[in-house]
This record gives C-alpha cells, structure tokens and sequence, in this order.
C-alpha cells in the first residue's frame, strides 16, 4: 500500500479515489487529525502494482488501465488492507504496552532502590 496523494479537502479526495475506482484501481481513504485544528485526508493505493498506473491516469486522465481490477478484486483487496491495518495496529498496541510495563518497572525499581539506599 503506497500513499497517493493527501489534502485538506476531503471532496477533492473522494472525488479521485471514486475516478481511480471506476477506471479499475483499488484504493481506500485514510483520514487524520492535523494540529487539532483541521483534518487532511490520504488517498492509498492498495496494490504497489497499479500505483503507477494510478500516476499515469492521474496525469493524463484518458489514460487506459493495464490490467484493471473487476469491482470484487476491489472489494477483496479492500478488507484484506484493513485487516492488515488492524493487525499492524494491534501489534503497535502490544509493543506500546510492553514498553510502558518495562518503564514503569524500572521507574518503581529506581524508587526503591532509592528509598532503599537513603534509608541506611
């Protein structure tokens, strides 16, 4: 999954993802918060393959697809990339957790020695 373009517009994105769509190039949409003021959207392309078949018809918008996906390769490619994206978002979240348990066993490993040493 390569990302294609980004914008603080969302219609400016939906409007070129339903365009990729139509000329057989799979893509999702991905929104984020951005200094908590606004939100800036990101267009993905799903298959490193049609990412630069997806260049080309963005630059030349009569360009013909090689090897266009049918509407249910779409589809299939579509959930496949969000449950990659969860997975990686769970593993994210068992890392984070580990670390943060390691952190706060050193910091309490720190007190006590401390505690430990002023004591005597």
């Amino acid at each position: 999954m390569k990302l294609f373009q980004t914008s603080e517009t969302c219609s400016d994105i939906y409007s070129l993802s339903s365009h990729l769509k139509s000329k057989g190039i799979a893509n999702c949409i991905t929104d984020e918060n951005v200094r908590m003021v606004g939100r800036k959207s990101c267009l993905w392309i799903i298959s490193d393959r049609q990412f630069r078949q997806a260049m080309l018809l963005y630059e030349n918008e009569n360009y013909i697809v090689e090897n266009p996906l049918s509407l249910d390769e779409m589809k299939s490619l579509e959930a496949a990339s969000k449950q990659y994206a969860i997975s990686k978002i769970n593993s994210m979240s068992k890392v984070l957790f580990a670390g943060s348990l390691a952190i706060l066993a050193l910091f309490f490993g720190v007190m006590y020695l401390t505690h430990y040493i002023v004591s005597k």
